[in-house]
């Protein structure tokens, strides 16, 4: 079961020199493990480095950076985690525009979470949101995200609440959700979306909110789990039943 606590803006997120310990055997079954999903996937998967939690209180999150291999292997071999300790940092949209909510159906080559459909906007934490003060620039990742999958730059982004923090005991991911808005309409955001399309999303759909339960009852059994507990944070499951 997913655990939600609150979030503020003002909670710092800092990067150590910290790192995981690997011995010779390990790296063998790890670059097998990426080996094999690098055949699966091609050259959609590349290796680069995400942010690991080391430590974390209500101001400040503390972590490093590791190869992204790591998180794969720990992911498809769970067991690996007892020797890894890979504790990702994500942050995790909620875009609404005139129109309504973005949604997103992941890739069908996704490793984690194939076919399911997800508020759109998410990723993990990598070195391009470091701070010249050694911080991490939560929203500039974020619309760094959005740009990546659905193609809106981030001059069209706006008004942006961290309002709460996931954490995933499966997973071991953290993801610090992010609402915001942006101007476009469904037309503009959809013609982005097929413009710049990456394998991350098969499709969008902008969903009104007083479609949301039609929404997710067509998807039931077939939506993030995460994004349901967004939702429900930001009240938008009242009356629903969900």
């Amino acid at each position: 079961m997913l655990s939600v606590k609150s979030f503020s803006p003002d909670t710092e997120v800092i990067v150590t020199d910290g790192q995981c310990e690997i011995t010779p055997e390990l790296e063998t079954r790890i670059q097998a493990i990426w080996d094999a999903e690098q055949d699966r996937r091609g050259d959609a998967l590349f290796n680069g480095r995400m942010f690991s939690v080391q430590t974390m209180t209500a101001q400040r999150i503390e972590g490093f950076f590791v190869d992204y291999r790591l998180l794969i292997a720990q992911r498809l071999q769970p067991d690996l985690y007892d020797s890894l300790g890979v504790r990702p940092l994500a942050v995790s949209g909620l875009l609404s525009c005139p129109d309504g909510i973005v949604f997103g159906c992941r890739g069908a080559a996704m490793t984690q979470d194939a076919n399911v459909w997800e508020l759109a906007g998410s990723g993990g934490v990598d070195p391009s949101a470091v701070t010249d003060a050694g911080g991490i620039d939560l929203i500039a990742r974020l619309y760094d995200e959005i740009g990546e999958e659905i193609g809106i730059g981030k001059d069209h982004l706006h008004d942006p609440e961290p309002f709460c923090l996931i954490e995933d005991p499966d997973s071991h991911v953290f993801e610090i959700a992010i609402a915001v808005t942006t101007p476009l309409d469904a037309a503009a955001i959809t013609g982005k979306f097929l413009e710049n399309r990456t394998e991350e999303y098969a499709t969008l759909d902008i969903v009104t909110v007083s479609d949301i339960g039609k929404f997710l009852n067509i998807h039931h059994g077939n939506m993030s789990e995460a994004s349901l507990t967004l939702l429900k944070e930001r009240g938008l499951l009242e009356g629903i039943g969900l």
